[in-house]
């Protein structure tokens, strides 16, 4: 078990129990910003893994694409975590899912490691919850996968 040195989370906070409670949980670092935002200001530094939860799927497609592709020049892998066919509409801008996509997606134009899916997401029966990792850009080959 690899205890980490640092884990920085990227997200808008909207509560003033946000932060604490990030910092409880472990994180490093607690940037109040929007993804999109941070990327063209955040100093190269390397991770072992990128999270992206619930990130992606409220990005236009070619935003979405962009922070995958510069993510993976920071890290040795990408874990992302997104619904697809679900569309949330939401009084705020920033909640709403403004695209979607699938596994064939990606893996035209990234080195998907790892893939899983469930089914029903809010029982809808035409979404799934997808679960991908994939290799950073600067990650041998050569390295064993994580599957």
């Amino acid at each position: 078990n690899k205890k980490y040195k640092k884990l920085d989370s990227i997200q808008k906070l909207f509560s003033t129990t946000d932060r604490s409670h990030l910092l409880s949980l472990g994180y490093t670092n607690i940037y109040d910003a929007d993804i999109l935002e941070y990327l063209k200001t955040v100093p190269v530094e390397k991770y072992d893994l990128i999270v992206a939860l619930d990130v992606i799927e409220h990005l236009m497609r070619g935003d979405a694409f962009s922070v995958i592709d510069y993510s993976l020049y920071l890290c040795d892998h990408l874990m992302l975590v997104w619904p697809s066919k679900n569309m949330q509409f939401a009084s705020l801008m920033f909640d709403v899912h403004k695209t979607s996509f699938e596994l064939r997606h990606l893996a035209d134009y990234f080195d998907v490691v790892y893939y899983s899916h469930a089914m029903d997401v809010d029982h809808h029966p035409d979404s799934k919850y997808h679960i991908a990792v994939i290799r950073g850009h600067q990650n041998s080959k050569n390295r064993p996968t994580l599957v």
